[in-house]
């Protein structure tokens, strides 16, 4: 009986499989873009900001009616005032990402060279480096003093986490720590291509993204890498030194009893299991992020944060953890005026964060009576 992941981590919640679709169209490599901007805009004006954005080749742009592939993570999507807020609503859950309201931010009337800017600044500046990473919480300490041991075997690893929570990160560290001499390689477990994902890994690490939507033929050619052996396809490849890391959000020894997930290929990948937390538990990542994030930014020295707004964004759950927090710390210091950011121009600039267990974040005025 293979045990569950929540049986060997009963403190952490797995949570929801995003269920977002593409295309092989709209399909872009994480190769050639680093950041996956959505936008939500009918007719000229989206036409407008599709073919801005497209201009720059950190950005894979994608129209809202095309849908995106599973492992593929949203990181904005761009809407207008005229989105309803349930819609507005419906699309953060779909997406998984925050939203940029493109009257809010730039106003009626903008320069395309602005908007380019500011969407990019919002996603890249808070990038961070593998060889720093923020581990605060004892749980974290304890995943990363984990893959530290096991950097130098060959053994095929499983990270598993919330989406947004740094997966891919954690992977890149333990390849860093490996001092192997290929690259490091991230394609999706969907990947049409996979064989040539190998093939450029050799010698490094191939990071297989949310394996839980792997393909029946992807899973025959997982299981022959994992065991060292020559893949067969239109193009046979002999395998040289290949480490396997697998992300997922979901709990595949669940899924494997309840037969979504094949059980010889969990066993394969499953040799070492490194889970990461939600940022929500993870109260003193949490801060130390902030203050890291906030460092980051070109307009750090101009604008500070006040103690309200931090305990604001203290309480926040972050439900798409590190990478929406990196992203609202962005947004709002691209935004805000120079001083110390209050509570009312933080939840002015990011709303979403004033709620908490169902309930509005005061701002200095009580609640009216209804």
């Amino acid at each position: 009986m293979i045990p569950s992941l929540r049986e060997l981590y009963p403190q952490m919640k797995a949570p929801a499989q995003p269920d977002l679709r593409a295309t092989p169209s709209n399909d872009v490599k994480q190769v050639e873009a680093r950041y996956v901007i959505v936008v939500h805009l009918a007719g000229p004006l989206g036409d407008l900001v599709e073919t801005a954005l497209r201009v720059e080749p950190r950005f894979c742009v994608v129209r809202a009616d095309a849908r995106l592939r599973a492992p593929r993570h949203v990181h904005l999507v761009v809407v207008d005032e005229r989105m309803s807020a349930r819609r507005r609503a419906r699309l953060v859950r779909a997406c998984r990402a925050p939203i940029f309201n493109l009257e809010r931010h730039l106003g009626p009337r903008f320069d395309v060279r602005e908007l380019r800017a500011l969407i990019l600044a919002t996603c890249s500046y808070g990038d961070i480096t593998t060889e720093n990473m923020v581990a605060e919480t004892p749980t974290t300490r304890v995943a990363l003093h984990f893959i530290e041991r096991i950097a130098e075997q060959p053994t095929p690893v499983l990270v598993w986490g919330p989406s947004g929570s740094g997966k891919k990160m954690l992977a890149r560290r333990l390849h860093s720590l490996s001092r192997r001499k290929g690259p490091f390689i991230v394609a999706p477990a969907t990947d049409g291509d996979l064989l040539e994902a190998v093939s450029t890994a050799r010698g490094g690490t191939l990071c297989l993204d949310e394996i839980s939507a792997v393909t029946a033929e992807n899973a025959r050619y997982i299981r022959a890498l994992c065991a060292e052996r020559r893949l067969e396809g239109p193009h046979p490849l002999a395998l040289s030194d290949v480490r396997v890391v697998a992300t997922t959000c979901r709990d595949l020894a669940a899924d494997v009893v309840r037969k979504l997930f094949p059980a010889d290929l969990y066993l394969r990948l499953a040799s070492f299991v490194v889970p990461l937390f939600a940022l929500r538990e993870r109260h003193a990542d949490l801060d130390a992020l902030i203050d890291r994030f906030w460092k980051q930014h070109p307009r750090a020295e101009l604008v500070s944060l006040s103690p309200p707004a931090r305990d604001v964004l203290r309480r926040y759950k972050w439900p798409m953890n590190v990478r929406q927090l990196q992203s609202v710390v962005g947004q709002i210091l691209a935004l805000a005026p120079p001083g110390e950011m209050s509570v009312a121009t933080l939840l002015s600039l990011a709303p979403e964060v004033a709620q908490r267990r169902g309930n509005a974040v005061q701002t200095g005025h009580r609640a009216r009576s209804h």
